[in-house]
């Protein structure tokens, strides 16, 4: 049972078993299959007194909403889906396992994002003994579509549910000294080239090669996107936050060139299919491109010029197929300075920095609505094998979120 105090004592054993039983169930998206993890998460908050709604805008697309006390809220955000597990041969333990050896937990979503989620969740229930005194409520927002984009999730969560927002805190993993307060805007395409066939002997001279078509409007559009890297512009504050970040992206990395992604347009053909056979020249293909634009232009800028050379390839057809501007939270908004203040008292620097990646930051910021990304993680495995979560790093993140909590609410 929970005891009715605001110090920074946290149950271990009860967080940590949240952690281990979320890992064991598997929320894999795709599939995309919500229910049992929802179902779950939805009996253990009710445990406690919440009130609980689901919505599910699509069958297995579930999200869990809670709220206490008056708005404006802050909210606490968070996912359930996590990506596939892959090759089973290449985990060293079963990724549904939640199996703590040597102070870590193994399992896929440990680090993204099952412990941010279940320190989110365990500190709600928490907090729940104390709705009278706040001076602003406390939202729960957990999704189960963030792997895929949001669309069903967060996004659709805030587009159709009218809820007064002050501030947000995301359990997204992050390193334990840092918060993200920032990040890339992306663009998806979906490339098709049509073409003429013909026998393969003859390209060149007879029918029209799609394949080639395409990767001329690759190539030549890639070119056009490293050009604009020169539009980049940002303000002396921003500049400043690039840097810093760019170092503990090197860092992470370990690797100084890598980190220029960070503050470059990215370009990725990640999907390719074309022809039918080796000696037919092919008349379709097709392609999905990842293209990430950094704080300092405008994805619209971008798309903008993709669209203008387009009009070039009378072939070319270009789909978008998702679409985000680059956001970020100032530094000197409240929630960011709550979270230094409390770093501060335990004698260490936090770092505010920008991610190179995206996630449902997004949704909340294009609302003027500040928000930080902040959870226990170990970077190495994430979206890959052997995914794990070292426990300390959990109970240290859960203590930072409860003082956080205190403050914010006014307790």
């Amino acid at each position: 049972m929970m005891t009715k105090n605001l110090k920074n004592e946290l149950d271990r054993r009860e967080l940590l078993t949240l952690v281990k039983k979320l890992i064991t169930i598997n929320s894999e998206n795709p599939p995309g299959d919500m229910k049992e993890i929802s179902d779950y998460i939805k009996s253990y908050l009710e445990d406690s007194g919440a009130s609980v709604e689901l919505f599910e805008p699509v069958k297995g697309k579930i999200s869990i909403l809670s709220k206490i006390g008056e708005p404006p809220y802050l909210a606490l955000n968070g996912h359930m889906d996590t990506v596939p597990v892959g090759d089973l041969n290449k985990w060293k333990y079963n990724p549904f396992s939640g199996k703590t050896v040597d102070g870590y937990i193994y399992g896929r979503g440990a680090s993204d994002m099952k412990s941010g989620l279940s320190i989110l969740i365990y500190l709600y229930r928490k907090f729940i003994n104390f709705e009278n005194n706040m001076k602003r409520g406390l939202l729960l927002i957990i999704t189960g579509d963030e792997e895929t984009g949001g669309i069903y999730g967060t996004k659709w969560i805030l587009e159709n549910i009218d809820l007064k927002i002050s501030s947000c805190i995301i359990g997204e993993p992050t390193e334990i000294d840092n918060i993200e307060i920032g990040q890339k805007g992306s663009l998806w395409l979906h490339l098709k080239s049509k073409g003429e066939s013909a026998h393969g002997s003859l390209n060149g001279y007879k029918g029209k090669n799609a394949i080639d078509n395409l990767i001329n409007f690759y190539n030549e559009m890639r070119d056009i996107l490293n050009s604009l890297n020169n539009k980049i512009s940002l303000n002396e504050e921003l500049k400043i936050l690039m840097n810093k970040s760019k170092k503990r992206m090197a860092r992470i990395m370990n690797d100084d060139y890598v980190s220029n992604a960070l503050d470059h347009i990215t370009v990725n053909m990640g999907l390719i299919n074309g022809g039918v056979k080796v000696n037919i020249i092919p008349d379709f293909a097709e392609a999905d491109i990842d293209i990430r634009v950094p704080i300092g232009i405008k994805t619209e800028y971008v798309k903008r010029n993709i669209l203008d050379l387009q009009k070039k390839y009378d072939d070319i057809l270009v789909e978008i197929k998702n679409y985000s501007e680059p956001n970020f939270t100032l530094p000197s908004k409240e929630i960011i300075r709550t979270f230094k203040k409390i770093f501060k008292k335990y004698n260490m620097r936090l770092d505010t920095t920008f991610q190179w990646a995206s996630s449902d930051a997004r949704y909340f910021r294009y609302r003027d609505i500040p928000t930080i990304q902040y959870g226990p993680a170990t970077l190495e495995g994430i979206h890959s094998y052997n995914e794990r979560i070292k426990i300390n790093d959990i109970i240290f993140a859960g203590r930072i979120y409860n003082d956080v909590l205190k403050i914010n609410l006014g307790l």
